[in-house]
């Protein structure tokens, strides 16, 4: 009987070891180039999980034990970062992970407290209500020497119309307008394109007759031209300029029953359309929806019906698309017949597309994100920001809303062709984080600082209300020590105060 025992011991015990030698294998990281004996942040997170392994060493090559999974892994140093997606497998097996930390783009504050939408016209920020009228969008009017950056009404036109959508085409701009509306998202009269210009000023607008009176539409950049759309995904033209006759495009239907448009792309000669079937079913106390993915490349249609809860589509890579669920972007390779599932990365808030890439909005900030090599580096760190919204406006900028540790909203232009100076926006955080300081005003190379000084008082020699010369002092010695301590560069910026 003792035998019969530890017979069955042991077979539960070799059962047990080969399954944990079936289920786990090795991630290797090796960091390519010099990094001059610094710290690197090592970061591996399994997609099931919700926070990642994370370990700081000096090594340039380590090794970990994992369960075999989906990984996220990345490494930093400063401002540099690599970031890659793997798969392990099985039976202590060693998937290699070779990782070239980039640096971070070069950004610059550019307004605050926009509105939900917004262009970038001149290098001047321009924000307006999303599908709101043209006469409540706002002129975010550069800093000087002596005047922190401010907003200002759009006070130069009589034009009722709501804005439809933008388009950035280096070096114009320009909106899409409808006239003749009663009230916000209502369907109104004619559609006209407006040259969009820094002052908002209303010069230039055409016609556009080919759309369809009365319909909502919105555009999209594409090449050197753009495409509008009607938001019933049935009517789509190309313009090359803003000056040509339109192309008509075809545009592909579902196939599946009652299924409202949720999300469009386009690509070269290419489309790519999500539609949802809002009739929804309860599995494991969350709403699940059908979905159906219609793609049109290479003069093939393709219908692939998902469930889950989609809310953007975009093409991504070679042959592939994107799709964004709640917390997570989805790859699929385009095949001849059908969509194939190929990876995916956890943490996703948004997407974006850019010059030969993909903008991703991951938790720590903006990955610059090769989608066919499944790896790419963080343009762009949140450190203590909250991130609101991302909006391309150029071949190599995009500008991202966040919001500081006060509950202000900055605006970042962020050049993806540039790298980073000197990380001014979080040097920014940090300097107004200074008990004598009230806030930081920032815009591009301009910073204003509002020191908290106290209320006046009244001086008996010059009869007249002023502030505490000894405060003002003492506050003035108090931030130019944290200004050298932070590093910046005062030869770069024009730095102006109430206190000097």
């Amino acid at each position: 009987m003792k035998k019969k025992i530890a017979l069955v011991l042991g077979l539960i015990l070799l059962g047990g070891m080969f399954y944990w030698f079936s289920t786990h294998s090795f991630i290797e990281v090796s960091v390519v180039g010099d990094v001059g004996g610094a710290k690197l942040t090592y970061a591996i997170r399994n997609q099931n999980a919700q926070q990642p392994q994370t370990f700081v060493s000096q090594n340039t090559k380590v090794r970990k034990i994992v369960a075999k999974g989906d990984y996220q892994v990345s490494v930093g140093s400063g401002d540099r970062s690599s970031f890659t997606v793997v798969e392990t497998g099985r039976f202590l097996g060693t998937t290699r992970v070779s990782a070239s930390l980039e640096q971070e783009s070069f950004r610059k504050f550019t307004g605050y407290n926009p509105s939900a939408c917004m262009a970038y016209p001149g290098d001047v920020l321009i924000s307006y209500p999303c599908e709101g009228y043209y006469s409540d969008a706002i002129i975010h009017q550069p800093a000087t020497d002596n005047t922190p950056t401010y907003t200002t009404d759009n006070l130069l036109t009589d034009l009722s119309a709501l804005i439809e959508g933008t388009a950035s085409n280096d070096p114009a701009d320009y909106m899409l307008l409808r006239t003749g509306s009663s009230g916000e998202g209502q369907a109104g009269g004619e559609h006209l394109l407006l040259p969009l210009r820094a002052d908002l000023k209303v010069t230039g607008t055409s016609k556009l007759t080919d759309l369809l009176v009365g319909e909502k539409y919105f555009m999209q950049s594409h090449g050197a031209g753009f495409i509008t759309y009607n938001a019933s995904f049935n009517h789509a033209l190309f313009y090359s300029s803003a000056s040509s006759a339109p192309s008509n495009i075809e545009l592909d239907q579902p196939r599946e029953q009652n299924m409202d448009p949720v999300s469009i792309d386009f690509g070269p000669n290419s489309q790519a359309m999500l539609f949802i079937d809002t009739s929804s079913s309860e599995k494991g106390g969350e709403a699940k929806y059908k979905y159906e993915v219609v793609v049109k490349a290479d003069g093939r249609s393709i219908h692939k019906v998902l469930d889950g809860a989609y809310h953007r589509i975009m093409f991504c890579g070679t042959k592939k698309v994107c799709l964004l669920t709640d917390n997570r972007m989805e790859v699929y390779d385009i095949n001849p017949k059908d969509l194939s599932y190929s990876y995916a990365v956890a943490g996703v808030s948004g997407i974006a597309q850019k010059d030969g890439g993909l903008l991703v909005v991951a938790e720590a900030g903006v990955l610059d994100f090769n989608v066919n090599e499944r790896s790419g580096f963080y343009s762009i760190r949140f450190g203590k920001y909250g991130f609101n919204s991302i909006s391309p406006v150029g071949s190599n900028t995009y500008l991202v809303s966040v919001t500081d540790d006060t509950g202000r909203v900055a605006v970042l232009a962020v050049n993806s062709s540039s790298k980073n100076k000197d990380s001014i926006d979080q040097k920014v955080l940090d300097l107004q984080a200074l008990n004598v300081i009230e806030f930081v005003s920032a815009y591009d190379r301009e910073l204003y600082i509002a020191a908290d000084i106290g209320e006046p008082i009244y001086n008996s020699t010059t009869k007249r209300l002023g502030y505490d010369p000894e405060v003002k002092k003492s506050a003035a010695e108090k931030i130019n020590q944290e200004i050298d301590r932070l590093g910046i560069d005062r030869s770069y910026y024009t730095i102006n105060s109430n206190v000097f």
